[in-house]
């Protein structure tokens, strides 16, 4: 028999799977064990073992709502024995409540044949990022729920990374160093790998004819990035006059200037001297990152895991979003522009003007800040359709997590004013903010994005008349066919939520649980208006965190399962504050090792280690992974609760979770209008 099962971050069993992988690493393709140990901690690599033998393994992650197969390996003994199968069946039943499980494979390896057999169908092909540019074969194991996959930007605008002349002769020699771990297939399918004229003009002084050919063969054949002139200069006085000693560094400054103004996000350089003394500078005044090969693979890692959303990195933080003062608009544009992509200083300054208020009880030009520190940019104006015609985000930590808090502010607003869309149309807001609208539920629509909330609840029919009531009033833009598909399914309750959030919607087979929250984590997790209560009141707009794990005993779980849609019941406190407040989407139920969860969630919560241990029975504790959260339009009182109950013949219980016939969801949410 094969078994299953999570594997540790260490021990006997995880140095097998480090074994396998270093045995497979030609098709594979090589990862540290640094990835291997976070995917174990975070439970996202599996082992399958007979007699404690290690058969296979398959490491993975879940960015989006998808399963995305990193590496899937057998042991050549095992092979042909139902290893794979037990492995993906495994992933299947653990995720069932996302889209599907997604590998990519070239089309020339042998292993292709398998993926048919594992339920597998080949959904897009393209060209291969490898050397040799062999296409890529992307198969998709569908779970059969309708989703916004297909009306989501394609997210391959990959960030770019300059290579030093150092790494472009490692490639271009083939040598076995840390630089020929940059062109496997997984990262060339999340960065791009660029040259400046800097490498071209390097290579150009090599004494040897044959070896300067090969390199520039090799160079040509990479991405070239276009620096504007002035800017790089500009750029590269401003780092010699803050280095000490900079004539030493004079090609290697040179080329961080080149790549900055080109809109590389990393310079990956082999030359230890250089980065020591003189990232934190080039940091400063460019923007890049001066990276060595081992820590630029470590950073795409982290980039591909798809978990970049974390309101951990907001905590401690005096944010305040605010009206942009007649003072601040240079700073803003030094804050804000965006080189990457080709802008002006003058074009966005030009955009600020055109943007300031000019008596308009409904435009706004705001700037989120955390003391004097610019971290946020937007602009919103219209009533019918709210137009956003600027969003940015400082570089930074915390820029993922800031640009969510923007998209979903401006969606909030939207819902709460009654406007039927929000138009997105920064043309150079910048990658994070493009996959911030995406996971918010905007869609792309003509050069931009738009989102449609609609606030309240009803049935099906209600969702459908008000959805083409809001795509009727939004003149110029197309707006994607399947979002009214989303609308009309009526298998996609999760979807048609997250796509027309904050709408929640009734009679439908979603399983929902009323769940019992204490005041003050109610206060911390979604509740404003508790929050108000507190020695530490938040700014509505700010405490719209997108995403949030809440933990719990796993005792009388009363069979709470995900997807599913959870009633926050707050008990205790003072009694205007007791009652039914809150609806949110449950996304994922975990029950593990408390020490080993809260590491694997620390990024979503508030709560420490000591407070998930203390919800633990000593040796599990439950997550529950949950978003979409909103207030309902008027809390049930516990009393008016108790009678709503008892009209439809359901007891009360808050000891643990308590699932909800639909018809009384139903109810409830008549009686919260």
């Amino acid at each position: 028999m094969v078994s299953i099962q999570e594997c540790p971050e260490s021990g006997p069993l995880f140095e097998s799977v480090i074994r396998l992988s270093k045995l497979a690493k030609s098709t594979v393709g090589f990862m540290t064990n640094s990835a291997f140990r976070d995917r174990a901690e975070r439970g996202t690599l599996l082992v399958a073992l007979t007699d404690h033998e290690v058969l296979g393994y398959v490491m993975y992650d879940l960015p989006r709502d998808e399963v995305r197969i990193r590496q899937l390996v057998v042991d050549t003994p095992a092979r042909g024995r139902g290893t794979a199968r037990a492995l993906v069946d495994q992933l299947a039943e653990r995720h069932q409540s996302r889209r599907g499980i997604v590998v990519e494979c070239r089309r020339d390896f042998g292993v292709n044949a398998i993926w048919p057999r594992l339920h597998f169908v080949p959904v897009e092909e393209r060209r291969g990022r490898n050397n040799e540019g062999l296409p890529l074969t992307i198969w998709l194991r569908d779970f059969g729920h309708p989703t916004l996959f297909s009306i989501l930007p394609d997210q391959t605008a990959r960030p770019i990374a300059a290579l030093d002349v150092n790494i472009v002769i490692d490639l271009a020699a083939g040598a076995s160093t840390t630089s020929d771990r940059l062109t496997a297939e997984w990262m060339r399918n999340a960065v791009l790998l660029a040259v400046t004229d800097e490498v071209l003009l390097e290579i150009d002084t090599q004494q040897d004819v044959l070896l300067r050919k090969r390199h520039r063969r090799y160079a040509s054949g990479l991405s070239k990035l276009h620096a504007d002139t002035i800017r790089w200069e500009n750029l590269f006085r401003e780092m010699q006059q803050q280095i000490p000693n900079a004539d030493k560094f004079q090609a290697d400054l040179r080329h961080a200037a080149r790549a900055a103004a080109g809109g590389a996000r990393w310079f990956v350089t082999r030359d230890g001297r250089f980065e020591r003394a003189c990232a934190k500078i080039v940091k400063a005044v460019a923007d890049v990152e001066v990276v060595s090969p081992g820590e630029f693979l470590v950073a795409v890692d982290a980039l591909v895991r798809g978990d970049m959303y974390r309101p951990t990195d907001l905590h401690g933080s005096s944010l305040q979003l605010r009206n942009l003062e007649p003072g601040e608009f240079e700073a803003a544009v030094q804050a804000f522009v965006n080189p990457r992509e080709g802008e002006r200083f003058f074009r966005l300054r030009q955009m600020l003007d055109r943007a300031a208020p000019a008596g308009a009880p409904s435009q706004n030009l705001r700037v989120l800040v955390d003391g004097e520190h610019l971290l946020g940019l937007i602009a919103s104006t219209g009533t019918s359709v709210v137009e956003v015609p600027i969003c940015r985000v400082h570089r930074g930590r915390a820029q993922s997590t800031i640009a969510r808090q923007l998209v979903a502010i401006a969606r909030a607003e939207a819902a709460d004013s009654g406007a039927l869309a929000v138009r997105l149309a920064d043309a150079h807001c910048g990658e994070w903010v493009r996959r911030a609208a995406s996971a918010e539920g905007y869609v792309p629509a003509g050069a931009g994005f738009i989102a449609i909330p609609i606030a309240g609840m009803g049935n099906r029919a209600d969702l459908i008349a008000r959805a083409e009531a809001a795509i009727e009033a939004i003149s110029g833009e197309v707006v994607p066919s399947e979002v009214m598909q989303v609308a009309r399914s009526e298998s996609s309750t999760v979807a048609a939520e997250e796509l027309f959030h904050p709408w929640r919607m009734t009679s439908t087979k979603l399983p929902t649980f009323v769940l019992s929250i204490e005041p003050v984590w109610a206060a911390e997790l979604f509740d404003i208006e508790i929050a108000r209560g507190t020695l530490f009141p938040r700014q509505r707009g700010l405490t719209l965190q997108r995403e949030h794990v809440y933990y719990r005993n796993p005792a009388a779980t009363g069979g709470l399962t995900a997807p599913a849609r959870i009633l926050w019941y707050v008990k205790g406190g003072p009694a205007h504050d007791r009652g039914v407040r809150a609806v949110s989407t449950l996304r994922d139920v975990v029950v593990g090792d408390p020490r080993r969860l809260y590491r694997r969630f620390a990024h979503l919560g508030v709560f420490d280690e000591a407070q998930v241990l203390a919800r633990s029975d000593g040796t599990r504790v439950m997550a529950l992974c949950f978003s979409h959260t909103s207030m309902l339009p008027r809390s049930i009182p516990l009393d008016e609760y108790r009678a709503a109950m008892r009209v439809q013949g359901v007891g009360l219980s808050q000891h643990g979770p308590q699932r909800l016939p639909e018809h009384v969801f139903d109810h409830l949410a008549t009686l919260a209008r």
